[in-house]
């Protein structure tokens, strides 16, 4: 699956027949010329997501890295990033970070195992 940083890149993604896209925070951090070191927000990347979500029709995956911040962050990335992204298939945060902040999610189903889980965002606020 590709990577993109920007509307423009996605574009071109969604041009060459992928069926979804990956917003990296490396791709958006190196787009920006610094290291992928944890440098960027969660506003930066926010706001990448909403230009991608904008230029294309296919489903994105934010990288949600570790959720910047403590368990009310992690609950605030999830949120903004499905928010942004109305056509987002999935978050990508770590796994504990995401169990720890988010108790309330009623379907999330973790589709890839590893250090990083992908999260279905299928996501229903019990609240």
């Amino acid at each position: 699956m590709p990577c993109c940083y920007d509307a423009l890149s996605a574009r071109l993604v969604e041009q060459a027949g992928f069926p979804l896209t990956f917003v990296s925070g490396f791709s958006v951090s190196a787009s920006r010329a610094l290291p992928d070191t944890g440098l960027l927000s969660y506003g930066e990347m926010l706001d990448s997501m909403r230009n991608v979500s904008a230029a294309v029709c296919i489903p994105c995956i934010g990288d949600g890295d570790t959720g910047y911040g403590n368990e009310v962050n992690v609950k605030r990335t999830v949120r903004g990033y499905v928010r942004a992204a109305p056509r987002m298939a999935v978050v990508d945060v770590a796994e504990m970070r995401l169990k720890e902040a988010v108790p309330c999610l009623s379907t999330v189903r973790k589709t890839l195992a590893g250090e990083h889980c992908i999260f279905a965002a299928s996501v229903v606020w019990a609240e």
